[in-house]
């Protein structure tokens, strides 16, 4: 198999796992800067602890206690179905 490195390496490993939940994507040292800023962003963007944690530098949070509330927070789809139009009917759920 090749060696796989940067991105494709870390998709490689989701691929692998399929995570029920988002996992944090890993940092290495040997990755140019602009693939840790992606990641970074990409991190900030998935996991609400992460945002609070690390953007906004809220330090004193506990990942076992404020890391399940974020997680309870957060949505499995990127997109709520309401905001893409549909109406309730259409898509077969309750408003």
């Amino acid at each position: 198999m090749t060696d796989l490195t940067g991105l494709d390496k870390i998709a490689q490993e989701i691929h692998d796992h399929q995570p029920v939940q988002w996992q944090e994507l890993p940092i290495y040292d040997e990755m140019d800067s602009d693939l840790k800023t992606t990641i970074f962003r990409v991190n900030a963007l998935a996991s609400l602890f992460f945002f609070s944690q690390r953007v906004l530098g809220h330090h004193r949070l506990s990942p076992k206690l404020h890391g399940y509330m974020c997680r309870e927070l957060e949505r499995d789809t990127l997109q709520d179905d309401r905001c893409l139009g549909f109406s309730a009917n259409v898509v077969g759920t309750t408003v």
